[in-house]
């Protein structure tokens, strides 16, 4: 949740970044993210960025204000499935 936008990120099993308003009525952004399910997500409101880590192997570094993939870091076919972000 980012209080300061209004805002639910959702990571999906579809590969894919929902961000919808806080009621969950209306959908901002529908950013596909990977191919098959993102199996962690991490999310910085202070440093505007995420990290996804998807069933690819592959871990994407988004920048939230506009929601376009900064770098991808090739997991080796390696799953990740916990991550943190810090400032």
């Amino acid at each position: 949740i980012d209080a300061e936008k209004g805002s639910l990120v959702e990571a999906t099993w579809l590969g894919k970044i929902v961000v919808r308003t806080l009621d969950g009525k209306a959908i901002l952004r529908d950013v596909p993210a990977h191919n098959g399910r993102i199996a962690s997500f991490a999310y910085s409101s202070a440093a505007k960025r995420a990290a996804t880590a998807g069933r690819d192997g592959v871990v994407k570094l988004w920048d939230t204000s506009t929601w376009q993939l900064l770098r991808q870091f090739p997991g080796a076919d390696k799953v990740h499935y916990g991550m943190s972000l810090s400032q």
